[in-house]
């Protein structure tokens, strides 16, 4: 004959830290705040990414060079501009969109960048 010693339903049993102890409400709450961020940034680099992709192309074929060469020049150029590479590459796709030619001071811009450019051993 089994006898029950419980007749509460069962629960789930909370995480816990190493001593057996659950985590304070606030860690918890920041360690979501920080997920929720997280999941922000991957979903803006999610919908950014064709777009940069893009610029990518359109820069191997300007400079005609590969794509990992074309992708650090347009690093490079954001850096030295103090912008955000999908600035960068917003206003390059903008331009090309409209059917305008790429001003060759703008082709130089992103030549100067270049990896090897300024004396430094790079990809070509």
């Amino acid at each position: 004959m089994t006898t029950r010693t419980s007749t509460a339903p069962r629960t789930s049993t909370p995480r816990t830290d190493a001593r057996g102890f659950a985590p304070p409400v606030e860690r918890t709450a920041d360690r979501t705040g920080d997920l929720e961020r997280e999941v922000a940034q991957l979903q803006h680099a999610l919908r950014t990414r064709p777009r940069i992709d893009h610029v990518v192309g359109i820069l191997m074929l300007l400079l005609g060079c590969s794509d990992e060469v074309a992708w650090l020049t347009l690093s490079r150029v954001s850096q030295n501009t103090n912008r955000k590479v999908v600035d960068v590459a917003e206003a390059v796709a903008t331009l090309v969109s409209t059917g305008t030619p790429v001003p060759d001071d703008l082709v130089a811009v992103f030549r100067r960048a270049m990896p090897g450019a300024d004396g430094h051993r790079g990809h070509r």
